[in-house]
């Protein structure tokens, strides 16, 4: 599941679709400032998007990583006393509307996720609508195909979803790794998605 967790845009979006920070890593954890907090509203200022907040349950707890302010920043969710569970989710400004309608969202989740079904059970792409009144997203889920029937170690993530909620003139690319589909955890996540993050107000 490694590989599964390195989306870039790099490559989703039609040449010159786009300025340089929609190419940007989505998971950038590198050479960054941290900054954590657990079970809070955080306010996050996206740049040259609309500023959001995240409503977060009172288990969870957010690693902030930003190089600089005028890069987008991500955050790393872990849940208190569940390591199966793994949330990313990185802040992209949209100002020039280009994801502004579901059919947009829907054609880069399917090509940032293309690469990925060759890996998995599934072996192809399946865009689920995300259901939000905050927003328009949708995402794709997977299972490693490596790791059907084998004992979960940690580390390891059985199955997969990633894609994008654009809210306002900012898209949050999202990731959640977890080893069912079916556990408690993997749909909190996704329904954190859905409805804790709103406009700042």
């Amino acid at each position: 599941m490694k590989n599964f967790i390195r989306i870039t845009l790099a490559k989703a979006l039609p040449a010159g679709a786009g300025p340089p920070r929609l190419a940007a890593i989505v998971l950038l954890l590198t050479l960054a400032v941290c900054v954590s907090a657990a079970g809070t509203a955080q306010d996050i200022d996206v740049p040259s998007g609309t500023p959001l907040t995240l409503k977060l349950p009172s288990s969870w707890d957010a690693v902030k990583t930003q190089p600089s302010p005028s890069q987008p920043p991500s955050l790393s969710i872990t849940i208190t006393n569940d390591n199966e569970i793994n949330i990313r989710i990185t802040f992209l400004g949209d100002k020039e509307g280009r994801l502004d309608a579901q059919d947009k969202v829907d054609q880069l989740v399917k090509a940032i996720s293309a690469k990925f079904a060759k890996q998995s059970v599934e072996k192809e792409v399946k865009i689920t609508k995300l259901e939000s009144t905050n927003g328009s997203g949708s995402y794709a889920r997977f299972t490693d195909a490596d790791l059907v029937g084998k004992p979960a170690t940690p580390g390891q993530f059985k199955v997969f979803a990633a894609g994008f909620i654009v809210i306002g003139k900012s898209a949050a690319s999202f990731t959640i790794v977890a080893n069912s589909f079916e556990q408690a955890s993997y749909k909190e996540a996704l329904k954190f998605v859905q409805e804790g993050i709103v406009k700042k107000e």
